[in-house]
Parts: C-alpha cells; sequence; structure tokens
C-alpha cells in the first residue's frame, strides 16, 4: 500500500477514494463500500479514521513520527487538505514492513509499546491493548485514555473546547442536558466554545466572580443578562456587549464638596445679606439656618403686618409703601413657607452600557416645598426641597430596551439660596436668587450605570410673585437652574406668618397739663403762676385791664383786627376765623407721618384757640406735593392729617369737633415744578365747617 497515494488531495488514500474506484459511497464518507479498509485493532474506528489504530494508548502521529506538540493527535502546522502533513515515510522500527502506529510491540523487543505509559495499567491483561476498548466519541481511541471528544488527549464530549472534567456533569441551564454536553451551557444564547476563550482547561470569567462566562448568565456584571446583550457591539469598541463593561451616564458636573470654598463663599454671601439689616449680636443657631434663624431687626416694628407696609394708628387702613429705601419701618419681617408643582428638564449626558437618555422622556412633572425668611422690603432667604422627577432611560439593544421599559434616573435637589425682590410696595414683585443647591439622583428600572451624585454646586433663581393686598397669602412662579442637565419652574401658593398691623400712632405725646388752671398749657405757658381770674394772653400772661377793645381776647398792640365784631372767633392776630386755619410750621418726616421737632408751637396755639370757642368745627385736611403716584400721594395725605387730628384730641380738643381728610395732590397752592413750590404744597390745614 502506497501510503502516499491520494491524487484528489482529499486525504483518503486512493486505495479507498471513492472518486477513484468509481464505486459507490452510500455513507457519503468518501470512502468506497467495498473496499473494506484495515482496522489494526478491530474497533469502531478503521485505521484511516483511528487516531491510535493498535490501541496501545500512543497516537498514531507520534508512533509514525510525526510533531504533535499540542496532542490533538494530529501533524502540528499544516494546513488542512494541503497533503504536506502526509509522513512519506513512517516510523518502522523493526523494519518487518508494518509501521509502528500498527504493532504493539513496535521494535520488537518483547516488551509492548504501552509498558512505561501513563496508561499502563488500563493493559492488565498484558496484552499491549488497553482492555476496554470501548469508544464512545469514534475516534480510535479506548475511552480510558481518551479525554478530549473528538481530537485526542482530553474528554470534550460536546466539541465545545472546555474539557468534559472542567464542565462536569452539572445542568446549569436547567435544560436536562449536562454541561459537558451542552454546547450552550447557562442558554444565553452565545456558544460555550465563544465565552470560553482559548485556554480549556482555564476558561474566560470576565468578572472575576469564580463563575466561567460559559455557565455565568451574566458574564461582565452588569446587571443584564447575556441572553439579552448577545454577541452585538453596538458602541463599535471591539468588544462584544455581553462582555463590554463601558463607563457611566453622566448625571451633573462632579460638585465640590461639603465644606469647599464653593459653600464657604455661599455661607458668607447668606451672612452679608443678614447683616445688612439686623442687629450686631444676633448670630444663626446653626449651619443650616444661618440665614434663617435670626430675631427681627431693630428697626422694625414687630406687630406690622408681616411682608407689607401698614398704616399707623388704624388697622382698617392699609397701604404698601413708596419708597422702601427711605421708609421701610413699617415693613413687617417674617418667616413665610409654601408649597407648589412644577415641570422639569433632566437630561443625563453621553451613554454607558448602551443606556442612554430617552430624548422623548427629558421633561417630567414634580413638586417642592419652601420655607424662607424676609429680612428687608428686598432681601430674603429660602432653603427649599425640589422633587424634580425623572428622565426617561432607553437602550440601544431593542432587547434591552424592552426588557426595561421604565428605567429611568430621578432627580431631587435641596437649595440654599438668598434673594432680591423689587418694587416691595406693588402686589407685583419679581425676584432672583443665587445660591447654593446638592442634587441627589437614583436610578430605577433597571441596571443604569450612572455617576451619582450627592455633591454641592451653585444654583440660580428668579421669579414673580404676587401678594393679595393685606392678606398673608401670596402666589409666585419662578425657575430654578441646578446644573447643566436639571431646570425647573414651578408655581407656588405661600403664606406669611407675623404680626398684625401697628394700630398706635407712631408718635408718643405727653400727657398734657395746665399747673395753674388757666387754660394754657404748661408747655407753651410763659406765666406758670397767674392768678386764677385774671385776663390772660395766648402766652399765659395777664392782659391789662382796657386793652382788649374789641373783647375778642387780642390785646390792641397785637390785634391785627382790632374792630372784630363780638363774638366772633378769632386767631392769635384778633382776626376773625374764616375759611380755614393755616399750620405753617407743621412739618413731617420725608415719606412719613411722623412730624418733626418745632411743630409743637403752631399745633399748641391751634389747640387753645379750638379751646377758647367750644362751637368751632373744622376739618383737618392733608396735602402733599406732586411726587409719587396719586394713591400713595392721598394715603399719605390722610396718615398725616390723622396725626395733626390726634394731636389736637391730646391737648384736649373734643374728637366729634374734628373730621379728617387727605387730598393728596389734588389742590396745591404753589407750583409741583420747584422746590419751594413743593414744600408748600405739603401742609395740614383746619378747614373751619
Amino acid at each position: 500500500l502506497d501510503v502516499t497515494a491520494d491524487a484528489d488531495g482529499d486525504q483518503i488514500n486512493d486505495v479507498y477514494d471513492v472518486d477513484v474506484t468509481m464505486g459507490t459511497d452510500s455513507d457519503g464518507d468518501g470512502v468506497d463500500d467495498a473496499v473494506m479498509p484495515t482496522n489494526t485493532d478491530a474497533d469502531a474506528a478503521p485505521d484511516y479514521l483511528d487516531l491510535d489504530s493498535d490501541n496501545d494508548s500512543l497516537l498514531d502521529v507520534e508512533e509514525a513520527g510525526g510533531t504533535d506538540a499540542n496532542g490533538d493527535g494530529f501533524i502540528d502546522d499544516v494546513p488542512p487538505f494541503s497533503g504536506e502533513g502526509t509522513l512519506v515515510a513512517p516510523t518502522d522500527s523493526d523494519m518487518n514492513g508494518i509501521g509502528d502506529w500498527r504493532e504493539i510491540d513496535s521494535d520488537d523487543d518483547g516488551t509492548n509499546d504501552i509498558v512505561g505509559t501513563a496508561f499502563e495499567d488500563e493493559d492488565a491483561d498484558n496484552d499491549g491493548i488497553v482492555d476496554d476498548i470501548a469508544d464512545d466519541d469514534g475516534d480510535g481511541i479506548a475511552n480510558p485514555v481518551d479525554q478530549r471528544d473528538g481530537f485526542g488527549t482530553a474528554d470534550d464530549s460536546d466539541g465545545d473546547g472546555i474539557l468534559d472534567g472542567t464542565e462536569g456533569a452539572g445542568d446549569s441551564d436547567g435544560d436536562g442536558i449536562p454541561d459537558f454536553q451542552d454546547t450552550d451551557s447557562d442558554n444565553d444564547g452565545i456558544p460555550d466554545a465563544t465565552e470560553a476563550g482559548a485556554d480549556p482547561d482555564n476558561p474566560v470569567d470576565t468578572d472575576g466572580d469564580g463563575t466561567p462566562d460559559y455557565i455565568d448568565t451574566d458574564s461582565d456584571n452588569d446587571g443584564i443578562d447575556d441572553a439579552l446583550e448577545g454577541m452585538n457591539d453596538l458602541d463599535n469598541d471591539g468588544i462584544p456587549d455581553y462582555i463590554d463593561v463601558d463607563g457611566q451616564l453622566e448625571t451633573a458636573v462632579t460638585g465640590s464638596g461639603s465644606m469647599s470654598w464653593l459653600f464657604l463663599a455661599g455661607l458668607a454671601l447668606l451672612v452679608l445679606v443678614y447683616r445688612r439689616r439686623v442687629a450686631p449680636p444676633v448670630v444663626a443657631s446653626s449651619m443650616v439656618c444661618l440665614a434663617l434663624a435670626v430675631t427681627y431687626s431693630a428697626d422694625v416694628q414687630a406687630d406690622s403686618l408681616c411682608g407689607h407696609y401698614t398704616a399707623p394708628g388704624d388697622s382698617s387702613r392699609f397701604y404698601l409703601g413708596d419708597d422702601p429705601e427711605k421708609d421701610d419701618a413699617g415693613y413687617g419681617n417674617c418667616w413665610y413657607a409654601g408649597l407648589g408643582l412644577g415641570y422639569s428638564y433632566v437630561a443625563p449626558e453621553k451613554e454607558a452600557q448602551n443606556f442612554l437618555l430617552d430624548k422623548s422622556e427629558d421633561n417630567d412633572t414634580g413638586f417642592h416645598v419652601f420655607i424662607g425668611r424676609q429680612f428687608t422690603p428686598h432681601w430674603f432667604a429660602e432653603l427649599k426641597y425640589a422633587d424634580l422627577g425623572e428622565a426617561g432611560i432607553t437602550n440601544r439593544n431593542p432587547a434591552i430596551a424592552a426588557a426595561f421599559p421604565d428605567a429611568a434616573i430621578t432627580y431631587e435637589v435641596p437649595s440654599l439660596m438668598a434673594g432680591y425682590q423689587w418694587r416691595p410696595e406693588e402686589n407685583w414683585k419679581p425676584f432672583a436668587k443665587i445660591g447654593l443647591s446638592a442634587i441627589s439622583n437614583d436610578a430605577k428600572g433597571g441596571p443604569i450605570p450612572y455617576d451619582k451624585q450627592t455633591s454641592i454646586q451653585v444654583a440660580f433663581g428668579a421669579g414673580l410673585k404676587y401678594d393679595f393686598g393685606r392678606s398673608p397669602w401670596s402666589v409666585r412662579g419662578d425657575i430654578d437652574w441646578y446644573d447643566r442637565d436639571a431646570w425647573y419652574l414651578g408655581i407656588s401658593i405661600a403664606r406669611h406668618f407675623g404680626g398684625e398691623p401697628d394700630t398706635s400712632p407712631r408718635v408718643v405725646v405727653p400727657t398734657p397739663t395746665d399747673s395753674d388752671d388757666d387754660g394754657v398749657l404748661d408747655s407753651v405757658d410763659r406765666c406758670p403762676a397767674t392768678p386764677a381770674g385774671v385776663v390772660i394772653d395766648s402766652d399765659g400772661c395777664a392782659v391789662p385791664v382796657n386793652r382788649d377793645t374789641d373783647g375778642d381776647g387780642v390785646e390792641n398792640g397785637l390785634d391785627r383786627c382790632p374792630n372784630t365784631r363780638a363774638g366772633a372767633p378769632v386767631d392769635g392776630s384778633g382776626c376773625e376765623l374764616t375759611g380755614e386755619i393755616r399750620l405753617p410750621d407743621v412739618k413731617f418726616e420725608t415719606n412719613s407721618d411722623i412730624l418733626r421737632p418745632g411743630s409743637e408751637g403752631v399745633l399748641n396755639e391751634a389747640a387753645q384757640t379750638l379751646l377758647n370757642y367750644p362751637a368751632l368745627v373744622v376739618e383737618v385736611a392733608g396735602h402733599t406735593d406732586s411726587q409719587g403716584s396719586a394713591d400713595y400721594n392721598r394715603l399719605l395725605s390722610e396718615r398725616r392729617a390723622m396725626t395733626v387730628r390726634t394731636y389736637l384730641i391730646d391737648r384736649g380738643v373734643d374728637a366729634d369737633r374734628l373730621s379728617w381728610r387727605g387730598y393728596g395732590e389734588d389742590q396745591p397752592i404753589a407750583d409741583n415744578a420747584t422746590a419751594e413750590g413743593r414744600e408748600a404744597n405739603r401742609r395740614v390745614v383746619l378747614i373751619i365747617r
């Protein structure tokens, strides 16, 4: 037999090759059915298919003199079907014309070849061959010797490249097929041969959890079954998704830590806001509540209506004020709290494990609560908690997206901000805020790799508030920017908590006295010891007899109207009172109803005149210049008129004789275009009725 005869290069010797003999090949193995192939050991595999033709536990390729470094039963480094792997002169040690691979004592030394091998014990009867020649895989190697099914020295029943001893008889996927016979032991759709890698003795374990990939349903421990990820490489990085762990979704900037310079800067900002209006000895009770836990400002009325300006002396009157920079003494500092609903934008960036933002779900609804402190008409500080809802997450792999349809990242944001509001005297008040926030997020509905945030970042806000008149309730809308991937637009209802309007006059007037009972108060009586019954002048001093010719109570030397009709009321100059009594020296603090020093003399004289003429009834009329709004000027003139009326009542004038009214800017007596004219128009007069 010419062992090299293979005319068509199909590795079937021409003697047996049906292509050469032109016979019948019913089983399609390329061998002529009529030719009986040599079968040295009479096992199930003829020599041409037998890796150990004489069944002496030594592989034919070794006995024939070939090189088989990897022990797979095939000659090394020979391209398949090239013909180069055929040994032209296979070894025949005893030169008897029968190759060593077919002889159990190839060198004819009387000692069987199996002696001295690892399988010598398998030949108990010393006949030179393995006693048990059963060959389940039909490769010509007896089962006790065969350790790799199909190609050589180690059992691999399912041909997946993993030794049967490694796979074992367990059934990892519960499909009734032992792992050593199952080509997909974990039933993840990825063949064991692919998952095991190149080393059958050390199968790949990507996540290092002690379970090799071929029986690990989540080989990279990313929370997603290998069956869903499959052999895809959707991010095109050259690594199959089932073993690819790839970064995290970015949900916000890294932040700067709880004790960073940013936190300290924000803290300093709140301190400056606070110290601007509050007495120096006051300190915060804790770091968190630094801008909130404070006492009232020393120059603010504790019983004024919280968050508003109030009119003095009359709880039924109310106004919002005019210029808080000049007059905020009536503004009530207070706490406030509120809650509301909102609309958010939340959008994590980049992608990881093929998870990414579902752009159709980057908006959501949320809610918020807040508590704050209004320090001055302009400045406030506020602690707020906002639940921004969630950002929907999807996956480039449709199977994973379908498996986790509710995947999302949630956002919760507490913040502490200082704010400034404009137009505090109006119902509508725009405002802006700046401070610190701490985005807290979490993943839900799936194994989403994301960058969890708990650090502090800068936050901004702006909005518009509406106060319901003297009610403590208000509504507002505002928008807050927390970071590059989160903003929140909300509407809220809030309530102030504080005192009631100030119902007492702001000028403290001492109780008037008249020690000598002459009808002139001690404060203006130049002659405090005037005897009883003596005629006196307006200064409380005795008037010489016959010095008052017309009997109007004003001595002739001071009487500018010496012929006043009998019984007619007169002023301090002896002239009959008609129309109105002017009070030229009565002045008030700017934009206020508080009397300036020096106003008392004129008012005391007016009070004495009214006391001298009990039948005289007057209207206390207040007037202003044209600066400011007409409504405010009318309210200011009413307050000033009421202050004068109160003063006269305190001097003994019957309140029923004194009505009051504010005319605002409607009745000027001079040109409002000049400073002198405006000063003349700011007046209070007594109109005789």
